[in-house]
């Protein structure tokens, strides 16, 4: 199964108050974020994390612990050297992009992208339309930050699910 997910920002306490997160201390955070993850993605998954994994530059600390096979995108906070700044998949009929930060202008990726999945702005918002220049196309955006999905990571289904919602 290929899931997504955004934002976990392990190591960095002030984002629980940031966010209103709902932990006591960022030791209830990892545990629960990490328990999270492991109910849902098994050993063989893919997890494709789209930016500002941990804090304080030791990702390897929170992989150990997590299943799945992680696939890391560079958030605006993420320092370590092994990252894409963005990638894109075909799977279930849909030419998938993925980056950290939301998309402003359609014109900023190819012409052929279904679905845009981004994190970055947290509570924000969970799905947007992006309108192309010419206003023959629109384009579906969703928001995979843990925020806004139950702290967890989500299904491509459940991608497939809400993409068929809004489009």
């Amino acid at each position: 199964m290929i899931y997504f997910t955004s934002d976990m920002h392990f190591g960095h306490k002030n984002i629980i108050e940031y966010c209103d997160r709902p932990f006591e201390d960022l030791t209830d955070m990892h545990t629960k974020l990490i328990s999270n993850w492991n109910t849902i993605v098994k050993k063989d998954d893919i997890v494709f994390h789209l930016g500002d994994f941990c804090f304080n530059n030791e990702p390897e600390i929170y992989e150990s612990k997590l299943n799945g096979r992680i696939m890391h995108i560079k958030g605006n906070h993420d320092e370590v050297k092994w990252y894409l700044i963005y990638t894109r998949i075909n799977t279930y009929g849909l030419n998938i992009w993925m980056q950290h930060e939301p998309v402003e202008r359609q014109e900023e990726i190819s012409p052929d992208i279904h679905l845009i999945l981004c994190g970055h702005v947290h509570k924000m918002w969970t799905t947007k339309i992006i309108n192309c220049p010419d206003e023959s196309k629109k384009i579906s955006m969703i928001n995979v930050g843990v925020d806004v999905h139950r702290y967890k990571p989500i299904s491509i289904k459940e991608v497939v699910k809400i993409y068929n919602t809004i489009k």
